[in-house]
């Protein structure tokens, strides 16, 4: 019976600590700057953004017609890939 205490004190004791470490994590994550976005993009004349990513030093646009466009930190067009 006294084994079986422990193991229950041991199992409880590590699973408090593994909540403990968890919500660290979560915790220090959300603390993180996020990359800043452009002022503006500079789309092509006819384009309609079908989706927006934003990484640490660019952003990328993929239209409705199935161009990828990478922009710059300024938010400049500096490469446009055709997927057709």
């Amino acid at each position: 019976m006294r084994l079986l205490k422990w193991l229950v004190v041991g199992m409880t004791a590590s699973m408090i600590a593994l909540a403990i470490v968890l919500i660290w994590a979560i915790l220090s994550e959300m603390g993180s700057p996020a990359p800043d976005w452009p002022a503006a993009l500079d789309l092509p004349e006819g384009t309609r953004p079908a989706a927006v990513t934003r990484a640490q030093d660019f952003t990328v646009v993929v239209t409705e017609a199935g161009d990828i466009l990478l922009f710059d930190a300024g938010g400049a067009l500096t490469r446009r890939i055709d997927l057709k």
